[in-house]
């Protein structure tokens, strides 16, 4: 995320107005909040306390975004749970709330994205060797944030077919 600050800091009223705005377009973390209030030249002592009561008002709430985020990136970007939990952690995000958002994801539906995604890529490769095919579709798998024990058991059930 860019650091830019701004050239006059913005006082403490106008910017709990404008992140309210802000937390209001999607779900966004405490990290986001507090970069971006720091970039507006706001004190510690004030992100703290605009982030406290963007908490107690129900703009940020840790699991929801946690959730929201998990969701989209699986539903989206066909991202797997380790690379979904990779970048929660970076943001921040608790243990706690992101074995929650995980598990929201359901199992099921999981497998059969997984199934879909490696069955494109094997479309596309163009490798007539069988171990390079497997390791190509292996590492674009796991590359996706899905668990190799899992990649590898679906890798060859795909190449028997």
């Amino acid at each position: 995320m860019k650091r830019v600050i701004q050239k006059e800091p913005v006082k403490a009223a106008e910017a709990l107005t404008r992140i309210q705005q802000f937390c209001a377009f999607r779900e966004r973390s405490e990290r986001e909040v507090t970069i971006k209030l720091s970039n507006w030249g706001l004190t510690k002592e004030e992100s703290v306390q605009i982030i406290q009561r963007l908490r107690e008002a129900g703009f940020l709430n840790e699991n929801r975004f946690a959730g929201s985020f998990a969701g989209g990136k699986f539903r989206t970007r066909k991202w797997g749970k380790v690379k979904i939990k990779a970048m929660l952690s970076g943001s921040m995000v608790s243990e706690e709330a992101i074995s929650n958002a995980l598990k929201q994801i359901p199992d099921k539906e999981y497998q059969q994205e997984l199934e879909q995604l490696m069955i494109k890529k094997l479309a596309v490769l163009n490798e007539s060797d069988p171990t390079k095919r497997i390791g190509k579709l292996v590492r674009y798998a796991t590359g996706k944030g899905y668990e190799p024990d899992l990649v590898w058991k679906l890798a060859g059930k795909l190449l028997q077919r």
